[in-house]
């Protein structure tokens, strides 16, 4: 019963956050989108791994690690807009600390979860270095295709270049949806890994 309470509260949230975008055009369509493809992506790890993610955490780890995910998100943003990588429609305080809390912090523990998952899968059958490569690849890969294409509907942020070379696929810059997403895997995935290893002494 949990679990479907579970999948439900996650397809509501994800339904509000896809409406937004696409119906109203709400930039902070993403906090929901994000809370919503969280939600479902723990349960879907938690339902395939022996172990589930915050598995007998305390309340202090939890704190560390949304609070550390929050703030790298500040750096690596601000650093981004420094350097005119993308940006942003939002205006206000309130626009900055809903983007921070759920748009970074949230949806960088979720795109960790697709990164887990496809681990998950591939580990039956690969080594451990063939898993990692083939989950950035496509299941990595996959998210972010889906959330940029989700963001196309109102631009909440909008990427202006990239290092490296401006190459783009369609309307996806190559490497904002290959090396950057592969990136925003390994910050929460350190810090999670860190806490996790304390919390089992």
């Amino acid at each position: 019963m949990k679990k479907i309470l579970n999948y439900f509260g996650g397809a509501f949230f994800l339904l509000i956050g896809i409406y937004l975008a696409i119906i109203k055009k709400e930039p902070h369509f993403y906090s929901f989108f994000s809370i919503g493809v969280f939600i479902i992506l723990l349960q879907v790890y938690n339902s395939i791994s022996k172990r589930h993610l915050f598995n007998k955490w305390k309340l202090k780890s939890h704190f560390l690690f949304w609070g550390g995910l929050i703030i790298t998100s500040i750096i690596i943003d601000r650093a981004g807009i420094y350097l005119n990588y993308w940006k942003y429609t939002y205006t206000t305080i309130f626009d900055e600390l809903f983007k921070y809390l759920f748009e970074w912090a949230v949806a960088m523990a979720y795109i960790m979860l697709s990164f887990l998952i496809g681990f998950n899968i591939f580990n039956r059958r690969f080594s451990k270095k063939a898993s990692i490569i083939l989950s950035l690849i496509i299941f990595v890969t996959l998210i972010g295709i889906i959330t940029e294409y989700i963001n196309h509907f109102t631009n909440s942020w909008t990427i202006l270049s990239m290092p490296i070379t401006n190459s783009k696929i369609g309307s996806y810059f190559l490497i904002f949806q290959t090396i950057g997403y592969w990136t925003m895997v390994l910050v929460p995935l350190i810090i999670y890994k860190y806490l996790d290893k304390k919390s089992l002494k």
